[in-house]
């Protein structure tokens, strides 16, 4: 009976050093894959991690090798492997000393994948928690800039301020500074497009009168020759003075308006907008001219006079 209590005792006696011996192995391998991280052997410092993952003796040794193996993931560039290490850890080690980082590290893969909402929540979480935190500064940085992705100007504004005013010895204030001059020309520029559709929807009204008006002219043309047809052909009345200074005017007008098409033509681009403005305006003026030509021929007509 004594020698079958004094068994266990001696298999504790043996397993007890190797079990230590297990652990200071991993430890080992912990220290050895922190260093080849430090020196950025990412590929190599994750081996060693990896193979303290599929040791099951090395259980105490666990939750940095998942936290430094979500590391090494984010510096090769290995987002789902990066997310899905640091999400295991964050779930299952809730208590570990290096969890306030591993929850900045996790927002950063979310900006870093576009993910500019999720990276938001995240973020923000990390700086309720720990707003005394060395990463608090970066990480108001990257939620102003995400933000700013988002196109939300002005919520990105008021952080990035925020950052100037709580944090000026941050290693983020140059870069803050930068982007609040950016979001500065982002307001001229929005307010540049504003005024650029405005112009070009005024531009497309003038250009849509000026085709009606031409659209009536040809309408009014039609009418006179039919009327004129009708009174008899053509005529060898001599022009009246009102008619010959209407002609004139209007072959100057034409004359003007072929000059300035060329003109236009011939610019880089194809035209301007100062230049359409005048064209369209010259061919108004000629088409109002014309109409009250056509109208002045109608009427002499329709009174039984030649034109």
């Amino acid at each position: 009976m004594r020698r079958f209590r004094i068994f266990p005792a001696l298999v504790l006696v043996f397993l007890i050093p190797w079990a230590l011996g297990a652990q200071a192995d991993s430890d080992r391998r912990i220290g050895q894959g922190i260093s080849l991280f430090g020196e950025e052997r990412y590929s190599e410092a994750l081996e060693l991690f990896s193979r303290v993952l599929a040791d099951p003796t090395a259980r105490a040794s666990r939750p940095d090798a998942v936290y430094w193996s979500g590391l090494c993931y984010m510096a090769l560039g290995d987002a789902p492997n990066a997310r899905q290490s640091l999400d295991t850890f964050l779930k299952e080690y809730p208590r570990h000393a290096s969890v306030p980082d591993a929850l900045y590290q996790r927002a950063r893969i979310s900006y870093t994948t576009g993910e500019y909402e999720e990276s938001i929540q995240l973020f923000s979480a990390f700086l309720e928690k720990y707003p005394d935190h060395s990463f608090a500064s970066s990480a108001l940085f990257w939620t102003a800039d995400a933000l700013f992705s988002l196109g939300r100007l002005s919520e990105s504004e008021s952080l990035f301020r925020t950052l100037l005013s709580e944090y000026p010895k941050s290693v983020k204030l140059e870069a803050a500074s930068y982007k609040l001059a950016l979001i500065r020309y982002k307001y001229r520029e929005n307010e540049l497009l504003t005024l650029l559709k405005w112009s070009h929807e005024e531009s497309l009204r003038v250009i849509e009168e000026f085709q009606r008006r031409e659209k009536a002219y040809e309408q009014a043309l039609a009418v006179y020759q039919r009327r004129l047809a009708g009174a008899g052909g053509e005529t060898t009345t001599p022009v009246p003075p009102v008619e010959q200074d209407t002609d004139q005017r209007i072959s100057a007008l034409n004359a003007r308006i072929e000059e300035l098409t060329k003109a236009l033509a011939g610019r880089p681009g194809g035209s301007d907008s100062a230049g359409k403005a005048e064209l369209l305006s010259l061919k108004a003026e000629a088409l109002e001219l014309m109409a009250f030509y056509l109208d002045w021929l109608a009427r002499s007509v329709e009174k039984g006079g030649r034109p």
